[in-house]
C-alpha cells in the first residue's frame, strides 16, 4: 500500500508541474471585454468609446499597464461598488492617458489631462468617483471634453433622454 500512495503521490506532482500553468497573470494579459459608452458633452456633442470593462479589483490593479498603444476610439472604464474617494497611478503604463472621474449619475467631476507614462505619483480625483474612463492622453482636450459632460452607461443608470 505504501508503494502505491508514494507512486500516486508521484504521478501527482508529476502531472501538476507538466501542466501548463494558468494563473492569474495569463487572464490579465487578455483584454478585457469590451462596451460601448457614449461621452455627452455640453456642446451637444456624443462621442462613442469602446471601453474594457475592469470591474474586478485584479483588472482594476493591472488596468493598462504594459499596453504600447491604445486607439482613439478605446479606452478602459473602473467601476467601483459605489462613490468613494479613487487613486491611480502610471506604474508600468507605458502610454500617456487622460483619466477622467466620475460620479454615480455619470457626470465627469474631475480630469487629469495626460498622465505621464512610469510615474509612479498619485492621482486623485478632489471628489468621490464611481467609475475612471481611461482614455488616450490628449483626446479630452481634442473632443472638447470637460467637467460637467456626462458618460452615458448602464453602469450610470441614465441615457440620453435624462
Amino acid at each position: 500500500m505504501t508503494k502505491i500512495l508514494k507512486s500516486s503521490t508521484f504521478l501527482f506532482v508529476l502531472l501538476i508541474f507538466a501542466l501548463p500553468a494558468c494563473s492569474r497573470a495569463d487572464e490579465e494579459e487578455a483584454y478585457l471585454p469590451r462596451e460601448q459608452i457614449v461621452i455627452h458633452t455640453a456642446s451637444g456633442q456624443d462621442l462613442l468609446f469602446g471601453a474594457e470593462m475592469a470591474l474586478q479589483p485584479w483588472q482594476q490593479e493591472r488596468g493598462l499597464m504594459n499596453r504600447t498603444s491604445l486607439p482613439e476610439d478605446g479606452g478602459m472604464l473602473f467601476v467601483f461598488g459605489g462613490e468613494r474617494p479613487v487613486s491611480f497611478w502610471m506604474h508600468d503604463t507605458l502610454i500617456p492617458l487622460d483619466m477622467l472621474f466620475v460620479s454615480k449619475d455619470g457626470t465627469i467631476t474631475h480630469i487629469h489631462h495626460r498622465a505621464k507614462p512610469l510615474d509612479d505619483s498619485r492621482i486623485t480625483s478632489p471628489y468621490p468617483a464611481k467609475a475612471v474612463l481611461e482614455i488616450k492622453g490628449g483626446l479630452a482636450e481634442q473632443f472638447g471634453i470637460r467637467e460637467g459632460d456626462k458618460i452615458i452607461h448602464p453602469v450610470f443608470r441614465n441615457d440620453l433622454a435624462q
